[in-house]
């Protein structure tokens, strides 16, 4: 039996308020799913931190000189985010975290 697809047509308008659970997605995801969730987003949440560099400068450094890289990050604060993400999951790998902190 073949499936019925509908077109649905949804408002061009994004929400007045994003909600904070979406602020920042999709960027904890894998690959698949970022992928899947960028397919769901309106152009405006998909533009995010761009237009957030472009108004604001870079993250971590705001300078607004040099190109956007990523997640609101110039080129060199993306690198020093980046290895400081991956320095963490090492250090959780290796069972440098006390696991009773922050309950």
């Amino acid at each position: 039996m073949k499936s019925r697809f509908e077109i649905v047509k949804t408002s061009a308008e994004a929400p007045s308020e994003p909600s904070d659970a979406l602020l920042l997605e999709p960027w904890f995801r894998n690959r698949q799913e970022t992928t899947a969730l960028k397919r769901l987003q309106t152009f405006a949440e998909r533009q995010k931190f761009a237009d957030f560099f472009e108004l604001n400068g870079c993250v971590r450094c705001a300078k607004k000189s040099g190109p956007h890289r990523g997640e609101g990050f110039c080129v060199s604060c993306h690198d020093w985010f980046r290895n400081q993400l991956q320095r963490a999951m090492r250090a959780r790998q290796n069972g440098e975290f006390d696991s009773d902190r922050r309950q």
